[in-house]
């Protein structure tokens, strides 16, 4: 029968390898889906995590079972100008107005450049074994390249003068 410390050990061991999906970089309005391939400065973007806000695994070993229970806490992105904290995020619906802003998990750039885009997921993963127990704190991060530009109107005289 191991000891107190090691079936705390094999537990910590346990939860901290368990297994959470790489996050994917999802912002709308996709910056692929116009011609130049770029977010504009002043256009509201909406981040959105769509991965999974809970995993629960359990496994035994020596007559013991180690439970585990993940739980996202919070998405954090650092856009290159400021780092945005998001508990929760919303999906850009098909027939949004352009300038609408997403509720509760956006950024509007301010200036144009070559930027790196990263997310990291926060995740609270709680084991359990017998009558031992404790939460370890997992990070999981994902980046994308996002060039920012400034678009300017031009106006034209109409009739091909």
């Amino acid at each position: 029968m191991p000891t107190r410390e090691e079936v705390r050990e094999w537990s910590i061991n346990l939860a901290t390898n368990i297994h959470l999906a790489k996050p994917v970089v999802d912002i709308e309005p996709r910056p692929s889906a116009n011609k130049w391939g770029i977010t504009a400065v002043g256009q509201p973007l909406w981040f959105h995590n769509a991965g999974a806000e809970r995993h629960t695994a359990s496994e035994s070993s020596h007559g013991i079972t180690v439970s585990l229970d993940a739980e996202r806490v919070e998405t954090i992105y650092d856009t290159g100008e400021k780092t945005i904290h998001c508990a929760h995020s919303t999906p850009r619906p098909e027939n949004a107005d352009p300038r609408a802003q997403s509720p509760d998990c956006g950024y509007i750039y301010q200036h144009p450049g070559n930027y790196t885009l990263r997310m990291t997921e926060v995740w609270h993963v709680g084991w359990r074994s017998g009558d031992q127990s404790g939460v370890i704190v997992a990070k999981r991060s994902s980046s994308k390249p996002l060039k920012v530009n400034e678009l300017i109107g031009v106006l034209t005289a109409s009739g091909g003068r």
